[in-house]
């Protein structure tokens, strides 16, 4: 260790650029993680029971041999940013031709537009604290994937561990996909801006990846599949010994995207390939069927899952009070109609963010009248449904308006959709009665399976609950 550490100070010597410097620093605060462990398990001292103490001996082992390959990756990229030739422009012009989209960054500049976030302090802590424990365990598997429906809060936990990662530089590369931009909605630009991050990440994968699209410039408008193998697969396989442990790839929204083939080929090249690369994949989105299948056909040692609408609802609201309690001043709002806010707004944290716009329309004053029109209105009663009612009847015209479904499938859609405004209306939740009222067909109303998050949500606001379809344990 003694030598490398003479070897790598020669190295640094000469290497003065800014990429050299930043990876010194990721580097330094890993090696810093593994001399705290190796410092904590000393003081422990003796005396000890002899398994702890075998135990600790054995990770304290590890931690050394954590440093030593740590110092082998600092001197790697030294020595490439040493020796490589290879002309700075003609990268940024081979980088540049994958056509990555820069605003699908997670703190991009659309972030600020659309108004993206990190959670409230003392938020979904316990959440956050299992995200930070799977990233550090080289032994988890290598995927994770966060479902919920849509307003529970997935896209602002995606943030928040983007954030998480780059303070701790293992945010390898992150795309949170959006309806609200073209290149954020194409699953074809996943795969390119990946790559194109993690080449501005890491030296040694952009020497590899500049030497690949050298001979192949035009991988970026290849199918998926051939843009995974030879993006990311190929260059990492070449330069896995310098990258770090525990870098992570943040995906966001994957639903979002227009191309539901795309989407189940990206995951089906995630699970197909990613156990064997030196990265892990965060992955959040809404729990579409196709994307459900897909995630739950694979084996509990390739993924971890959590499903953000199922996790206690005492905890969610604990969370939602906190953010409303931060974002309205409570000299302006009493603890009881915060509250009683709090519990409105139920596992969503998408209705508190409404709710807050709608009453401090302007500045941080609160319109109190406006606040008693949500206190006391009935649900839906007036505007401060409005952006949640445009989020989920986009959702739900975008599953009408699918170009690849048929002009029946349509008709199918659309009477299940009646039928359940109709059986809210006589106070009826059970789906099943469709089949009785209107002879509809359990293959028809499985057809709707797709929009179950937002029939759910409407039932929740309007003070119901459709616990399943027939044959779904009603929902």
């Amino acid at each position: 260790m003694a030598s490398l550490s003479t070897s790598l100070s020669q190295h640094l010597e000469k290497s003065k650029s800014a990429s050299m410097t930043e990876f010194v620093e990721r580097m330094s605060i890993a090696i810093k993680e593994q001399t705290d462990i190796i410092a904590s398990k000393q003081r422990n001292g003796t005396g000890r029971h002899l398994a702890q103490a075998h135990k600790d001996q054995d990770e304290i082992m590890n931690a050394y041999r954590r440093i030593e390959s740590l110092f082998r990756q600092l001197q790697s990229d030294a020595t490439l940013s040493v020796w490589s030739t290879v002309d700075e422009q003609l990268v940024n012009t081979r980088l540049e031709a994958l056509l990555p989209s820069k605003l699908a960054a997670h703190n991009s500049r659309l972030a600020l537009e659309i108004n993206r976030r990190a959670c409230t302090q003392d938020t979904r802590v316990q959440l956050l604290l299992d995200l930070n424990d799977w990233s550090l365990d080289l032994g988890a598997p290598n995927i994770y994937w966060m479902n919920g429906m849509a307003g529970t809060g997935k896209t602002t936990i995606a943030y928040t561990f983007s954030e998480a990662l780059k303070d701790r530089r293992l945010l390898g590369a992150s795309f949170f996909c959006s309806r609200t931009s073209g290149e954020c909605r194409d699953v074809g630009r996943i795969i390119p801006t990946i790559a194109y991050q993690l080449a501005r990440y890491s030296r040694p994968f952009q020497v590899a990846l500049t030497g690949i699209l050298g001979s192949d410039p035009d991988i970026g408008t290849q199918t998926i599949t051939h843009q995974f193998e030879k993006l990311i697969k190929r260059p990492l396989e070449s330069v896995k010994e310098a990258m770090p442990a525990g870098l992570v790839i943040v995906i966001d929204a994957l639903d979002e995207c227009s191309n539901a083939k795309g989407v189940g080929m990206i995951l089906d090249m995630l699970f197909r390939m990613a156990t064997s690369l030196p990265l892990k994949f965060f992955v959040t989105s809404r729990p579409e069927p196709s994307v459900y299948a897909r995630v739950h056909a694979q084996s509990d040692k390739t993924r971890l899952l959590v499903v953000l609408h199922e996790i206690e609802s005492s905890l969610v609201r604990a969370d939602i009070e906190l953010f409303l309690r931060e974002e309205l001043s409570s000299d302006q709002v009493p603890d009881t109609q915060l509250e009683r806010l709090a519990e409105l707004a139920g596992n969503l944290f998408i209705y508190a963010a409404t709710v807050i716009r709608y009453i401090r329309r302007t500045g941080f004053a609160i319109d109190h009248k406006r606040l008693g029109n949500i206190l006391n209105a009935s649900t839906g009663a007036s505007r401060q449904y409005a952006e949640v009612d445009h989020l989920y009847a986009s959702i739900l015209r975008n599953a009408i308006d699918d170009p690849n479904l048929e002009v029946v499938e349509k008709e199918q859609i659309q009477l299940v959709l009646w039928a359940v405004d109709i059986l809210h209306a006589a106070r009826v939740f059970d789906l099943r009665a469709a089949e009785v009222m209107w002879g509809l067909t359990p293959s028809a109303i499985d057809s709707c399976l797709y929009l179950k998050t937002v029939l759910t949500l409407f039932l929740i606001l309007i003070g119901g609950y459709l616990n399943s379809f027939p044959g779904k344990s009603l929902w």
